[in-house]
């Protein structure tokens, strides 16, 4: 299991987001739990704690963020690259691929058989119009989110990058000036922070 066998989005481009399926973009670290192990987006096995084993379903598997909260993307780090867990560190689980039906179907499913505590399903709701989405982006960014995600409501659950998932962000489209090695430096910092706490707890 690696990122080739995830789905993936793209940024909003300026698209009517009416009719959308809408959910937090959660800003923490990739995590896929195939029924048995959990993985991450480069196909490497995470070291969950035993009460997030306990409340995965076995045989099912759920599509998620290792997430310890706004603006801590440098704690789900840690708990991914050394097993570190702080205190509220979860697994969100915003699809269930292997569930039928369309996608607020599968969050339903998923639901059903996660325990509680440390795993939990992420909530999702229809768009009215891409100025409801703009607020409710707003009030996620006010509290030091990142941002939301778009579902055309006609999207399954095929792997790779779709343009009918996207990463909601700012209220106009992302620039086209954008520095190709900025991506690559922030996550390079973040990883810099991560094993600095990662050492503080050695």
């Amino acid at each position: 299991m690696n990122q080739k066998d995830m789905q993936h989005g793209k940024d909003w481009t300026g698209q009517d987001l009416a009719g959308w399926l809408i959910s937090e973009k959660l800003d923490g670290c990739r995590m896929f739990w195939d029924g048995e192990r959990a993985w991450t987006r480069q196909g490497n096995e995470i070291r969950i704690p035993q009460t997030m084993r306990q409340a995965l379903p076995a045989g099912v598997a759920l599509d998620g963020e290792l997430y310890s909260g706004a603006g801590l993307l440098q704690a789900s780090l840690a708990a991914r690259l050394g097993g570190a867990y702080f205190a509220g560190c979860e697994f969100v689980a915003f699809d269930a691929p292997g569930a039928s039906g369309g996608w607020l179907n599968r969050l339903e499913a998923a639901r059903q058989v996660v325990g509680n505590g440390a795993v939990r399903v992420v909530e999702g709701w229809v768009a009215a119009s891409t100025e409801e989405v703009f607020t409710a982006m707003r009030d996620v960014q006010a509290r030091g989110g990142e941002g939301l995600m778009a579902r055309h409501p006609g999207l399954g659950t095929e792997p790779g990058r779709t343009g009918q998932l996207l990463k909601v962000k700012r209220e106009a489209p992302k620039p086209k000036t954008v520095k190709p090695v900025a991506k690559s430096t922030m996550r390079q910092n973040h990883r810099a922070v991560a094993a600095q706490i990662l050492a503080a707890r050695a």
